[in-house]
C-alpha cells in the first residue's frame, strides 16, 4: 500500500482527541478538516462536540485552521469561532497548508492535518510531512458524487488498514 494513504494515527472520533493530545506531541497548529470529520455535512455551525473539541485545542494554546474543499459560503457560516480557514483548499495538493504553515511561522514538525478522507486530507498531511490523524467518517451517503467516488476507492485501504 503506498505510504501516503496510512494515517501516523487512527481514532474513531474527534471525541477520542483533544488538545492536551496535541500538545504532548508538540504540536503547535492543527489542519482540520469540517465535514464529517468534525460535523455531518448537513449540521452548519459546531455542534456541542465539536465546539468542546475547538475549546480544547484553543485552551492548549494550538492554532486551529479549518481547511475543506468546500465553497467559502460553508467554510466561513461553520467558521462562527473565528479561527484561520481556508476555502477550495485543493486537497489533496498541499499548497494550502504551507502557505498557512508560512503565515503561522509553525514548522511541519510542530503540525498536524485531521480529517475523514484517505484521499485528500491523509494523503496531503503525509505529503507535506505533517502528523496525520485520520477520524472515521460520522455519516457517509449525504456528500456530493466526487466524494461517494472517492469513498468507494476508501473501501480497499480500510480493508487493509483492518479499519
Amino acid at each position: 500500500m503506498n505510504k501516503y494513504f496510512v494515517p501516523d494515527i487512527t481514532v474513531e472520533s474527534i471525541d477520542d482527541l483533544s488538545g492536551e493530545f496535541f500538545k504532548e506531541k508538540g504540536i503547535k497548529a492543527v489542519f482540520l478538516d469540517i465535514d464529517n470529520t468534525l460535523v455531518t455535512p448537513k449540521t452548519r455551525k459546531p455542534d456541542e462536540r465539536a465546539s468542546a473539541f475547538l475549546k480544547s485545542l484553543k485552551e492548549a494554546g494550538i492554532s486551529v485552521c479549518l481547511v475543506s474543499n468546500n465553497k467559502k459560503e460553508r467554510v466561513d457560516e461553520f467558521n462562527d469561532g473565528g479561527y484561520l480557514s481556508i476555502h477550495r483548499a485543493g486537497k489533496p495538493f498541499t499548497y494550502s497548508y504551507r502557505r498557512m504553515l508560512k503565515k503561522l511561522g509553525i514548522e511541519k514538525k510542530n503540525a498536524a492535518a485531521v480529517g475523514d478522507q484517505f484521499y485528500s486530507d491523509i494523503y496531503a498531511g503525509r505529503r507535506l510531512g505533517v502528523l496525520t490523524v485520520y477520524v472515521k467518517p460520522i455519516e457517509i451517503g449525504n456528500e456530493g458524487p466526487f466524494v461517494h467516488f472517492k469513498r468507494q476507492l476508501e473501501k480497499r485501504i480500510i480493508k487493509k488498514l483492518g479499519l
